[in-house]
């Protein structure tokens, strides 16, 4: 697969793009207490929730999983 065969996957396609070992990470929102973040899987489906963004990375690693942060 080349860059050019990327710009044509539908969204789904893409979501699954690395889906057994990408996830990514974004903050929680919404949050009244301290700062949260949640992991996610490449899909989309929440996996956990962390209590700051370095031991969520250090979560996803230590599961073997490439985490992405996501702003």
């Amino acid at each position: 697969m080349n860059n050019n065969d990327l710009r044509h996957l539908s969204p789904e396609a893409l979501a699954q793009l690395g889906a057994p070992y990408l996830v990514y990470i974004r903050p929680l929102h919404g949050q009244t207490g301290p700062a949260q973040y949640v992991i996610h899987a490449a899909n989309g489906t929440p996996l956990s929730i962390i209590g700051s963004h370095q031991e969520a990375i250090a979560a996803a690693r230590q599961n073997n999983l490439q985490p992405m942060t996501v702003h």
